[in-house]
């Protein structure tokens, strides 16, 4: 069953939030945390749970957490916590939510491409799970600028003459005309971030898990390079 936005409104407890209110049916309502105020991230979040827990009430709330990491995350560690960074400033600035997500997209050098990719965690009191998309290679122009310093996607919309297509159709969505978009990139990575929770029979819970639902860390992190981070 498709989910109807009923709502987009900023919640006046939270001006830097963007709440999505996704009317399912009248099952037991879940809130949902998604660390940013990217529309892309809230909407693949969205219908993730959408399509995992179709018999719930979503509640989507994005609200803009720091995620500790450069703007433009240069490897799969940075990437990792990045996405880690954001649940545990979310967690911390809204513990009464029923689930936190971080998506965080990042680039590495492999050989003489430069891939694009995206790290999801979700939590919830209990456990937590990750899952990682897709890549795709860069163009080399595009690869030149992020190379010298720019955030992806200002290198795309200045090679691609667009503007803020982060919040849009993102590189993926620029390189394939539209057939895979930033957003539908994103949902099969926050669908295996979801697995431990949809087969928590297959998932034994971590030592770090029960201890009271903290949150284990990546294995490595490099030292941010701009405490806001980007959305």
């Amino acid at each position: 069953m498709k989910a109807i936005c009923q709502s987009i409104l900023r919640d006046p407890q939270l001006p830097d939030s963007i709440l999505f209110h996704f009317q399912i049916n009248l099952q037991p309502s879940l809130m949902i945390l998604v660390s940013s105020t990217n529309p892309v991230k809230i909407q693949a979040a969205a219908s993730a749970f959408e399509l995992a827990f179709p018999s719930n009430d979503l509640k989507l709330k994005g609200i803009s957490v720091p995620s500790g990491v450069a703007d433009q995350p240069m490897s799969e560690e940075e990437t990792r916590a990045g996405a880690w960074n954001r649940v545990k400033a979310a967690r911390e600035r809204m513990p009464e939510a029923s689930w936190w997500v971080g998506i965080e997209g990042g680039i590495r050098q492999v050989n003489d491409g430069m891939e694009a990719f995206a790290w999801v965690l979700v939590a919830n009191r209990d456990r937590e799970g990750w899952g990682r998309s897709a890549g795709f290679f860069l163009p080399p122009e595009v690869a030149r600028l992020v190379a010298g310093g720019m955030e992806l996607g200002h290198a795309d919309d200045l090679v691609f003459g667009t503007s803020n297509s982060k919040q849009a159709n993102g590189a993926i969505g620029l390189l394939t005309h539209n057939l895979i978009t930033r957003e539908s990139l994103y949902v099969p990575a926050v669908l295996m971030a979801l697995i431990p929770f949809l087969r928590p029979e297959l998932y034994p819970l971590s030592a770090n898990e029960t201890t009271a639902g903290a949150l284990t860390p990546p294995q490595t992190q490099r030292p941010p390079a701009d405490p806001a981070g980007s959305q």
